[in-house]
């Protein structure tokens, strides 16, 4: 008779930016579950450990940038982070479409969402056809 699937939906993305939002609000970092990961399956914890500076990797994975810069985000290494948090001794200097600036031992940098390495076509030889 009623089609409660449609009426549900405003309700759960309301109470799921909320907590999204009081959760980053509090200053902690968000980490993302994997939703491939089949249920009931455990990854072992791993250890802490401080790598090297320079062995560091931080790899952004999407940008919700919003024109008041308190209300942008960002996911790197799998965590959501705004403007002013760390991560990996890294403190997030602002956040913008496709990219995050940051501060590193003193140097600043720019994340970006898009790869470097940009393959271009390039058109295939053509065939002679005076040689068959």
């Amino acid at each position: 008779m009623f089609n409660t699937q449609h009426t549900h939906k405003p309700l759960l993305l309301s109470i799921g930016l909320t907590t999204l939002f009081v959760t980053t609000a509090m200053g902690a970092p968000l980490v993302l579950n994997d939703p491939t990961q089949p249920s009931g399956m455990t990854v072992p914890a791993r250890q802490k450990s401080t790598p090297a500076a320079e062995d560091v990797t931080l790899k952004l994975t999407a940008v919700f940038s919003h024109p008041q810069a308190d209300n942008s985000y960002a996911v790197i290494n799998g965590k959501l982070l705004k403007t002013g948090q760390q991560i990996a001794g890294a403190t997030i200097l602002s956040i913008g479409p496709g990219e995050v600036k940051i501060r590193h031992r003193g140097k600043e940098k720019r994340l970006t969402t898009y790869k470097k390495d940009i393959k271009r076509h390039t058109q295939a030889p053509r065939k002679d056809d005076s040689h068959d």
